[in-house]
């Protein structure tokens, strides 16, 4: 029987230490996302998407954060993204660095393939949230951990979705910084 016993205590052990830390992704009307050609908040819908990225905590370069295993979601109220608990490769109960990117879904289906889309000039917009701080809950803990909320992480702040900028726009602020440059050296 104690032999037993101690089984299944190294097994919950071992199945809490490789547990996967939960986050809510969600964000509230404070910190909503926005379309600043527009200047409105992102209609509800599936018009625009957002996507969940981390990585390890107190990262400030996001090229190496990783999309949540999830399809992205849809803005339920405008501005915002209800899409719930999201599992993560981070142990249960440690912080990492987040990051909301959102895009208009006409540049496509994932970030990945919007984020290219839009570099190349395609017509569209997208975003990204600063990069927060959040610890992670741990489903395998007893009682269950409630998913994290990202809203209460630190640094999270609603941003703007952005077009490319027009080559000609692009040219005429070169026109213009040079002519500035100048009209300085004289």
């Amino acid at each position: 029987m104690k032999k037993i016993l101690l089984t299944f205590a190294g097994v919950l052990l071992a199945i809490g230490v490789q547990a996967q830390g939960t986050v809510n992704f969600a964000n509230n009307a404070a910190t909503a996302i926005s379309n600043i050609v527009t200047g409105a908040r992102v209609p509800a819908g599936n018009t625009f998407l957002a996507q969940l990225y981390y990585g390890t905590a107190g990262a400030v370069d996001d090229s190496s954060f990783i999309s949540v295993a999830t399809a992205p979601a849809t803005f339920t109220l405008a501005g915002q993204v209800l899409a719930g608990a999201r599992s993560t490769s981070l142990v249960g109960g440690t912080t990492g660095s987040f990051q909301i990117r959102a895009w208009e879904a006409s540049l496509g289906a994932t970030w990945d393939v919007a984020f290219p889309a839009w570099q190349s000039g395609a017509a569209g917009v997208l975003g990204k949230s600063g990069i927060i701080q959040v610890k992670t809950a741990d489903p395998s803990s007893v009682p269950p951990g409630t998913p994290t909320s990202l809203i209460t992480g630190t640094g999270l702040t609603g941003f703007y979705l952005t077009p490319v900028p027009e080559p000609t726009v692009i040219a005429l602020g070169a026109l213009g910084l040079a002519a500035l440059l100048y009209r300085r050296r004289k």
